[in-house]
């Protein structure tokens, strides 16, 4: 049987909160889930406020689709990416000149991060790739490997240093550059739940699972630490290679498994390099980042699939990022690297981490 013989569902759940023991009646508990940005979004909220808080979480939820998705065409992002009132010196007959956008807070901290992670991976992660993931289209199930001619077509349309913030102004200085915040978004999102609901002090705790990107935070009903589990790499019935318990942070993964098909014995999936538009070998299977900085963390994951674990080891050391990475290699074996320390750490599957963002 193939290993990947479909695409996976859209930003596919690759982490698993694992719940026993999480419910008391002297909690009020509110849970539901809802379909944002192509995937599953579950939250589930403790505390006196919690159904309150949960409404509007969703409410949050749709109003960040309306920033960042790039396929709708009511967002930001899409108008943006199609040029709809562009000022500056755009023309839109030929499609030249600088557009000028002003933008929202929460578009312009998406791009400076998006941004930062494309300059130091020189263009490895480029977050104008979207004419290359459209063409491979593992967002709607039906991805197919691309006519060379037209990935070459797509590749000349990215370019990050395309495009320039300047405060709230983004310049696009190319008339056919196209965003794409796939990797960046959610951790985003899930930053900004996190903190609306720790704004209130009508919430003790909560659980934020947006397409496998957890969050967690405040008290268990039981008072034990919060425990996650990670998806062993194409395992068929969700089987756990491991599992992380923490008291508060996020645990985010990527992996080759999440959105991939498999064509003539050759596995294609959706983590594309900048540079040929390919799927890329790093020689890993999945990067799993624990931290407390959903944004940075939700990057990061891509950004360690994409250089591999010793290029992504060097770039978190040099830019002192406050996190923990779960390498799961291609050969089978799982490393946790820690920063703060230097020290890598070879890791058994079925093991049980404790760790402290």
């Amino acid at each position: 049987m193939n290993r990947c013989h479909r695409i996976a569902f859209p930003f596919m759940m690759i982490l698993f909160l694992l719940l026993s023991g999480c419910t008391s009646p002297k909690k009020k508990t509110a849970s539901d889930t809802g379909i944002f940005f192509d995937t599953s979004v579950t939250l589930t909220i403790y505390g006196e406020g919690a159904e309150e808080a949960l409404s509007e979480c969703f409410v949050l939820c749709r109003n960040f689709e309306r920033i960042f998705s790039a396929q709708n065409p009511d967002s930001e992002l899409y108008r943006i990416n199609h040029r709809e009132n562009a000022g500056g010196e755009y023309d839109p007959k030929t499609r030249t000149g600088t557009a000028e956008y002003s933008i929202s807070d929460e578009l312009r901290e998406a791009l400076a991060l998006g941004l930062e992670a494309s300059e130091d991976t020189d263009g490895l992660f480029d977050i104008t790739m979207l004419p290359v993931t459209e063409l491979w289209d593992f967002r709607t199930g039906n991805g197919s490997v691309p006519d060379e001619t037209l990935l070459l077509e797509a590749l000349s349309r990215v370019g990050f240093k395309n495009a320039e913030l300047r405060g709230s102004t983004l310049l696009l200085t190319e008339g056919t550059v196209m965003l794409d915040l796939g990797a960046v978004a959610k951790g985003c999102i899930s930053a900004a739940l996190r903190d609306y609901l720790q704004s209130r002090s009508d919430i003790t705790g909560a659980i934020l699972n947006l397409g496998g990107n957890i969050d967690v935070f405040g008290e268990k009903p039981d008072g034990s630490p919060w425990k996650v589990g990670i998806q062993k790499p194409f395992s068929e019935r969700g089987e756990l290679l491991l599992s992380v318990e923490l008291s508060e942070g996020c645990v985010i993964s990527s992996g080759v498994y999440e959105r991939c098909f498999e064509k003539d014995g050759v596995l294609y999936h959706h983590i594309l390099s900048g540079k040929d538009g390919m799927p890329v070998d790093s020689g890993l299977l999945q990067a799993t980042v624990i931290g407390r900085d959903d944004a940075l963390s939700d990057t990061l994951s891509t950004v360690c699939m994409l250089l591999g674990k010793d290029e992504s080891e060097q770039l978190i050391r040099k830019k002192a990022y406050d996190v923990q990475v779960l390498y799961t290699g291609s050969d089978g074996s799982i490393t946790l690297f820690s920063p703060k320390t230097g020290e890598e750490q070879d890791i058994k599957e079925g093991a049980r981490l404790r760790l402290q963002p």
